[in-house]
């Protein structure tokens, strides 16, 4: 009887990891009938567990529709799991041979929710920088990092991220009409390459490429960035290969 229990148990949690990893996957907010199709499951037992999982914040009902998306439970999760990753060693490597190269601050990031997230960095010996840590958070609309997440996120998303509250003003260079935020993100989806030409810090500008996984969705940027005394944007440009070389090299590790 207790090895049938454990049997059930885990039959349970094998389905809800399913469910789980099925949502996570779409990048979008799903229907159960979806959910079904992906996971092969009955009905009864996609929509108690989906229900299920609702009421622990690990999926969550799509504003103004019965559709399933990642919940703030499962996100704070992820990021958890990639900061204490072992992948974080390797990550390191690349980023302490890129900065070396350059002689400029590396860093990787991921995007968690309105806000892109450091995974890890490698700061400049140089003196003068703007130091950062892992776990340190920094707004999207006005950093290379962030700008490169609202290029290639999903449009809809991203118009939402936009125009979901007024956009803070970090320096005068900062962008704060939609409008023109969206027209350089079409530039920067065009390029694959971001620039933050002193929006974020002043006196600070950075460059960066995207980190692609599974069919070329974004999953993390790379960039360097430097003070303006040091490296004017198009000396930073000149760095590109490097960081597309390191882009695929963190892609080989977290997205194998």
């Amino acid at each position: 009887m207790a090895i049938r229990k454990k049997r059930q148990v885990g039959s349970a949690a094998q389905r809800a990891l399913e469910i789980l990893e099925a949502v996570a996957k779409a990048r979008r907010p799903v229907a159960g009938n979806d959910i079904m199709d992906w996971v092969k499951l009955p009905k009864p037992t996609v929509y108690r567990t989906c229900t299920l999982l609702e009421s622990m914040g690990m999926v969550q009902r799509e504003a103004g529709s019965k559709k399933l998306t990642v919940g703030p439970r499962l996100c704070a999760l992820a990021l958890e799991v990639m900061l204490s990753s072992p992948n974080r060693g390797p990550i390191r490597a690349v980023l302490q041979s890129l900065a070396g190269s350059i002689g400029e601050t590396c860093t990787f990031t991921i995007l968690d929710g309105n806000e892109a997230v450091v995974v890890d960095r490698v700061e400049s010996a140089e003196p003068l920088r703007l130091e950062l840590h892992a776990g340190s958070r920094i707004p999207l609309h006005c950093t290379a990092s962030g700008k490169l997440f609202l290029s290639l996120i999903p449009r809809a998303l991203s118009r939402r991220l936009i125009e979901s509250a007024p956009l803070r003003r970090m320096t005068p260079n900062t962008t704060v009409d939609p409008a023109l935020l969206h027209e350089e993100l079409r530039r920067i989806r065009k390029e694959k390459i971001s620039r933050d030409n002193q929006e974020f810090s002043t006196g600070l500008v950075a460059i960066a490429v995207p980190v692609t996984g599974t069919r070329s969705r974004i999953c993390g940027t790379v960039s360097v960035n430097a003070p303006a005394t040091r490296m004017t944007l198009a000396q930073a440009e000149v760095h590109v290969p490097a960081l597309r070389r390191a882009a695929e090299a963190i892609a080989g590790i977290v997205a194998p």
